[in-house]
């Protein structure tokens, strides 16, 4: 059991996080840019349930599935030693990082609208600052 849990913290699992990170955002721009075009061509079809359902429902669930296909799919992946074994291990640990990315992106997300615009602009006001003397 504590071989397992050591497993769960390692460089690997962390990059795996990133790589489901990233193609859920891949999954919600495309989807989104296209929802867009939908709309409007069938302004009338639109309904705001569809907005609910995305937005509570599936993007939530997004990262589970993409971390589970990518455990089920994926066995050139470098798995930590107890996962590595069998195909369902594999699947286990994808969702497991996919909960892990989908915990972790709204409070980074939070923490960076906090903090990260003030810090821009910050910077640029000392590059056109010294741009300026």
């Amino acid at each position: 059991m504590d071989q397992a849990l050591a497993g769960l913290l390692t460089l690997p699992v962390l990059v795996l996080c990133v790589i489901i990170s990233l193609i859920v955002k891949l999954f919600r721009s495309i989807v989104e840019w296209l929802a867009k075009k939908v709309a409007y061509i069938f302004p009338d079809k639109w309904e705001p349930w569809w907005v609910w359902a995305w937005r509570e429902k599936i993007l939530p669930a997004a990262p589970l599935a993409v971390g589970g296909s990518i455990g089920y799919f994926v066995e050139q992946y470098p798995y930590p030693e107890p996962f590595d074994k069998d195909v369902m291990a594999r699947v286990f640990l994808g969702i497991v990082a996919g909960l892990i990315t989908a915990f972790l992106y709204p409070r980074f997300m939070a923490y960076y609208k906090k903090f990260g615009p003030k810090k821009v602009d910050e910077e640029v006001e000392k590059i056109v600052g010294k741009e300026t003397e």
